[in-house]
Order: C-alpha cells, then structure tokens, then sequence
C-alpha cells in the first residue's frame, strides 16, 4: 500500500500539523501527540465502514479519544484523535473485509513511518513523507561529528557552569548556534543534542525539531 504523504480540548498554541498516508483511496490524517503517533479518528472510521464517528467511538469504548486543534489543508480545526489501541478497537469491530488489510498496513507500514521521523512533525505543516525520511537520514548522519564539535566548543567552559552559570549558559548557546549553522542542522535539534547527547535522535526524543 502506497504512503501518501470529546475530552479533553487543547488550546491553538498546541496545534499538532498533520501527516497524510493513502490507504485504498481514503485519506488517513496522523498527528505526533505526546510522543505518541495518533490518528484522526474520522478518517479511520470512514476508511473501516463507520458512517457515524463519534458513535463508533462511544460503541467500541474508545475512551482516550480527544479533541485537539489540528492543522489541515492550511487551516486549524478542532478534531477528533485517537490513539493506536483505539484504532485496534474499531479495526476489530469493522464489518469491512478489507479492515484486516487496513490493520496489517497501519502495523507494517504506518506506525513505522510515523516513529521513524516523529521528529519533524511537531511545528511543521503537511510534508511529503519521503522529504521528511530524507530529512531525518539526513540528521542522524550529521548528529555525531556535530556533537563532537560542540564538545570540542565547550570543553574549556564546563567549569564555568557552577562558578558563573549564566555565562556558561550564553557560552553554550552561541556554541549551540554556531554548530547548528555549520553542520546545518535544526537549532532545536543541536540543543537537545547539547543537553541530552545522542539520546535526542532516537526515535522516542525526536519529535521537538
């Protein structure tokens, strides 16, 4: 299968952008929710026969579905998410022939997907999933030549952190700048990286670029 690129309500400055897949014509919008890959809860309704969202959720016990603004096709609109166990919940109650399909994909091809490059959704727009794969390969290769020279930067300062700790902050944010800028890679990323090393592009720590 092709990958085409009410609780609780959060507030606009948490708008989650979303990334789109294809699954038989039907488009299934994913967002990156506390770490976590959730699903528009309307699209995998209408992909597994459900003509009635919210009483598919209430009917099968979807109780973790939220509401959340979400960016969509430019705009921002309070949606309907739920997450992996809940998609599993309507998977199994679909009468559609083709929900074991659906299944099989949302496990092998899906949730892989949105793991491997969970860094790049939080404050970006809809992106094209080989863009953002390319991206993320693109980082893990920078990530340790530029941490080295961040430590290479800074290795004379660290005494600087209890003696003058806003000094050796600054100090470390100019480094934090100048490497991000020459291995041209998110800021976000390299401070991360500055606090946490290596730790910050795995799969669980890259979702804040």
């Amino acid at each position: 299968m092709q990958i085409v690129p009410k609780g609780t309500t959060h507030n606009a400055t948490n708008t989650l952008p979303t990334v789109v897949y294809a699954f038989d014509g039907n488009e299934i919008r994913t967002v990156f929710f506390n770490d976590d890959p959730w699903f528009i809860a309307k699209d995998v309704a209408e992909a597994l026969g459900y003509t009635d969202t919210d009483q598919a959720i209430r009917k099968h016990y979807c109780k973790a579905a939220i509401t959340s603004p979400v960016e969509s096709t430019g705009q921002v609109r309070h949606m309907r998410i739920i997450p992996e166990r809940d998609v599993y919940r309507l998977i199994f109650n679909s009468r559609l022939q083709s929900a074991e399909r659906f299944e099989e994909w949302v496990v092998a091809e899906v949730l892989p997907s949105i793991r491997k490059r969970g860094m790049f959704i939080m404050g970006q727009q809809k992106i094209r999933t080989e863009l953002l794969d390319a991206l993320a390969e693109n980082i893990r290769e920078k990530a340790l030549p530029a941490l080295r020279e961040f430590d290479r930067l800074t290795e004379h300062d660290h005494w600087l952190a209890c003696k003058n700790p806003e000094k050796y902050k600054r100090l470390c944010q100019l480094a934090i700048d100048r490497v991000a800028l020459d291995y041209d890679l998110p800021r976000s990323v390299m401070e991360a990286m500055a606090l946490t090393g290596l730790r910050a592009i795995t799969e669980q720590h890259l979702e804040a670029a």
